[in-house]
Formats: structure tokens, sequence, C-alpha cells
């Protein structure tokens, strides 16, 4: 009498610990660190003097602008591709057979 409520109880519990121990065996391991904070010192430092350049005097004459290309018409349409060679062979359809006449009775005198 008390052997199936002890198995019912047995059963339970190592359903249990194998749910958690399948839960323990899927969950990524969680990582330990530690967070570090340095303090960073600041100093103000001088901005550098710009380096001032001298400017060149205008050249009398400007460089020649050069030319436009030629305008080329656009194609309405591309050009189709080239027809593509292709090793896999397609099977040629089989003719339908022609029916056979047939031959016509002759008549009985």
């Amino acid at each position: 009498m008390t052997r199936i409520p002890f198995s019912a109880l047995g059963g339970v519990a190592l359903a249990l610990l194998l749910f958690w121990l399948l839960a323990l065996l899927v969950t990524p391991p969680a990582e330990e660190f530690d967070v570090l904070e340095m303090g960073l010192t600041m100093s103000m430092v001088e901005a550098p003097e710009p380096v001032v350049e001298e400017v060149a005097e205008p050249s009398a004459e400007p460089p020649p602008q050069p030319e436009p290309p030629p305008q080329v018409e656009a194609n309405p349409q591309p050009e189709p591709p080239p027809p593509v060679e292709s090793e896999i062979v397609m099977p040629e359809p089989e003719p339908e057979p022609e029916p056979v006449p047939e031959p016509e009775p002759e008549p009985v005198p």
C-alpha cells in the first residue's frame, strides 16, 4: 500500500532533479567582472598658433579650361546578352506514333 505513494514521490523528485540539472546545463555561465574606475587627469594646453602662408601673386593668365567630354547618345534599350551555351542537353520530345489505318472490310456479295 505504501509502495505506490513512495514511488510517485520518488518519480516526481527525480523528474524535478533532472529538469533542474538540465536548466543548469543549458544556462550560460554568469561572468563576474569588476568595474574599473580610473581617474583621468586633465591639463590645460595652449592651442598652437596657426601658420600664416604667404599668398602667391595671381598669374596674368588663368589656366585653360578643360574641354567638356563629347555628348554620347544613350542607348534607349540595353544590348541583349549573348546566348549562353549550356552543357546540359535537354531531351528531345518523343514523336507521337502515327495511328495505323485499319483495313476496311470488303463487302460480301
